[in-house]
């Protein structure tokens, strides 16, 4: 099934602002999800996804040379790294990506995968997190007994370092 047509790939994809690429070793035609498309500020429904568009959306300073990742599908070894892209409306994005070299059964390099995502994001995440963490130190600190925040997936919400501050403090019960 492809990228695009699987629904766990697009939720996760929307929820953590990310994309994958699949690529046989050798080919040009990749396959590009949703989640690619946008990061690269491309059309799916105009854009063919393959080696050359990703490596020309790249970067001309960020460009890896060929005899690199050939190196790497030969070694299998995981490939991190982060690149910017340049955006059809002129801008760019800086972007990261983590892949891996998966082998048919003899031992041979048969594809290429990797998840990418907006490297911008990441301070944008932790100033959302600090900013829930004082909400709710300023509401704890107003009262005089423990309230639990439950998320809407049912998972606490009180971040870590809080709930193990609390843990030592003495509350008044209802």
């Amino acid at each position: 099934m492809p990228f695009r047509d699987s629904l766990p790939i697009r939720l996760i994809e929307d929820k953590l602002g990310c994309g994958f690429w699949r690529r046989d070793v050798g080919a040009d035609e990749m396959e590009w999800s949703h989640g690619l498309f946008r990061l690269y500020g491309l059309d799916p429904e105009k854009d063919q996804p393959s080696y050359t568009l990703m490596r020309k959306t790249q970067h001309p300073e960020d460009r890896l040379t060929f005899d690199k990742i050939d190196g790497n599908v030969r070694a299998g070894t995981l490939f991190d790294r982060e690149y910017r892209v340049v955006l059809p409306c002129g801008g760019s994005r800086r972007l990261a990506h983590r892949g891996e070299v998966i082998f048919d059964f003899k031992g041979n390099p048969s594809f290429d995968v990797a998840v990418v995502w907006n490297v911008a994001d990441r301070p944008q995440l932790l100033d959302e997190v600090l900013s829930e963490e004082r909400r709710v130190k300023v509401i704890l600190e107003a009262l005089d007994y423990f309230i639990a925040f439950l998320r809407t997936d049912g998972l606490n919400a009180v971040p870590g370092e809080l709930l193990r501050k609390l843990a030592f403090e003495k509350r008044k019960a209802f």
